[in-house]
This record gives structure tokens, sequence and C-alpha cells, in this order.
């Protein structure tokens, strides 16, 4: 998308930084989490490590407020995975779904992945 020549999609700085058979050589080999020590329920065990580290610093910037958003918002992805969702009539309908906590003015301090309602089952023992 980056390296793209179409006005509303090229950015230059990625562009010149790195060619994009370098990124998706860096995107193939690049792993998060390791494999022995993943949670069996967790549909998202690989990228977990990513998503608490972001959920910290988050929170780091956060001054907390009386009031906040939770929202669902659509990361588009076509690919298979089974934590991967179908939500008609929306814009993004394909993807995976993220629980957000937003300030009032949209700035994120919080995300969880939507994993199917099996998921906080196990964790909470209620669904």
């Amino acid at each position: 998308m980056f390296w793209e020549n179409a006005e509303d999609s090229h950015n230059q700085l990625v562009s010149s930084a790195m060619t994009v058979n370098r990124f998706e050589e860096i995107l193939s080999i690049l792993h998060l989490a390791e494999n022995t020590k993943l949670y069996f329920n967790d549909k998202m065990a690989k990228v977990r490590p990513i998503l608490s580290m972001l959920n910290e610093r988050y929170l780091q910037f956060w001054t907390a407020l009386q009031s906040v958003n939770v929202d669902g918002s659509m990361i588009p992805y076509y690919g298979r995975h089974s934590a991967e969702q179908f939500i008609r009539g929306k814009p993004i309908r394909y993807g995976y779904k993220m629980w957000c906590l937003n300030t009032p003015d949209g700035y994120l301090f919080q995300s969880e992945p939507y994993q199917g309602q099996g998921s906080y089952k196990a964790k909470f023992g209620h669904g």
C-alpha cells in the first residue's frame, strides 16, 4: 500500500526508507511469541505479547476521566483464521473485531480482540 503510486495511498517516507521486498522479507520472519508457551484457548496467542505491550503503552499517556466509550472496531482481514468475523451491513464486513475503550475525544487506551463466545466462558466461568 505505501509503495503504490496512487496519490491517496503512496507514502514517500516509507517507500524511500525500505523497499517492498525488504518489508515482505521482514514480515515473513517476524515472530512475536514462543510457540512452546502458547495458551491453547487464546486464538490470538501469537500476537498477544504485542497486544499486551500496546495496552500498557496506551495507559501511560491516558488521564482518567469519568466517561469512556466502549466500541467495537473492525480490522480488515480476508484470510482464514478462527477469530475472523463476518458482519453483514458494515463497511468492513470481514476481519477481526476488537473491543475498544476510548475517551470521548477518541483516544484508545485499551483494546481486546473478540474471539467468539467460547473464549469468555473459559476465562471467566460464564458466557
